[in-house]
């Protein structure tokens, strides 16, 4: 079975990732919403036979791997830092 990391965020933290965030338009405003939207994908994708991972995203440390790595905060380097996390990397 096919496993995938998905970028997820604690509600205490998501007005930061928002505001950290350079495509925070193309994020839900409301993290209940961003919630409800990302359950639904992860049945999708465990629907299709993919292994789901819930990888929690800390704004701090989303900061400091994107610094690190020449990277815009965006969904992109969001998910790409996830998948680094359930490797078991950095």
């Amino acid at each position: 079975m096919f496993k995938v990391a998905v970028p997820s965020y604690l509600e205490e933290e998501y007005a930061q990732i928002l505001a950290i965030s350079e495509d925070a338009d193309k994020l839900d405003a409301q993290w209940n919403d961003w919630r409800i939207k990302s359950a639904k994908r992860i049945k999708q994708m465990e629907q299709m036979g993919m292994q789901i991972e819930r990888i929690i995203i800390h704004p701090t440390a989303l900061q400091k791997y994107c610094e690190e790595n020449d990277l815009a905060i965006i969904g992109s380097s969001r998910a790409e830092m996830a998948q680094e996390l359930m490797k078991g990397g950095r």
